[in-house]
């Protein structure tokens, strides 16, 4: 392994020859033995580097698309047919149970952690409490079904449950602690 690091950097295939252009050719077999070595890993990869990442790109898209789509036409449903106010003034209220409902209204959303802040400050200037208003932007974008359907191809059953229930459980004690001390 160390021979066909040693041989990339150089810009050498494995045969130990050197590459056009100074790149490595990665089509081609390499040995256990290292560079120029006669190994029983001398035929061609399966497949390259190039079209394992395309094919595994395409899974993870058309796997999490579907998904993705319904967050889209709830959040649309939601900026479209519930007017901001009535969704502030039932945050607003300051009970007990608002940071924990703001989690569960934030996990089916999709949002992106760079357009969550205008919609944050659209909340806290209507009156939904600071800790309120970062729960469910938090859960918007630590648990929501497109991000928990993208680690399910890393993560066991039970570890995304033990994950979502720690964000989440994480989520309400941060907005319980905001609404404390804001």
């Amino acid at each position: 392994m160390v021979d066909g690091f040693c041989a990339a950097q150089a810009g050498q295939d494995c045969s130990g020859e050197k590459a056009p252009h100074g790149k490595v050719n990665l089509e081609q077999g390499c040995s256990s033995e290292g560079a120029g070595g006669q190994g029983a890993d001398d035929a061609p990869l399966p497949e390259t580097a190039v079209t394992f990442a395309n094919r595994e790109a395409r899974e993870i898209y058309f796997g999490v698309l579907p998904y993705l789509a319904i967050a889209l036409v709830i959040g649309a449903g939601i900026h479209g047919f519930v007017p901001e106010q009535a969704l502030a003034a039932w945050f607003a209220v300051g009970r007990w149970w608002d940071v924990p409902a703001a989690v569960v209204l934030g996990f089916p959303l999709y949002a992106s952690a760079n357009a969550t802040v205008p919609v944050l400050e659209t909340l806290v200037a209507k009156g939904v409490p600071l800790g309120t208003g970062m729960a469910f932007i938090m859960a918007a974008v630590g648990v929501s079904v497109p991000e928990l359907v993208i680690l399910k191809r890393v993560m066991t059953a039970k570890l995304l449950v033990a994950f979502s229930l720690t964000v989440s459980l994480g989520v309400i004690l941060v907005g319980f602690l905001f609404n404390a001390l804001f």
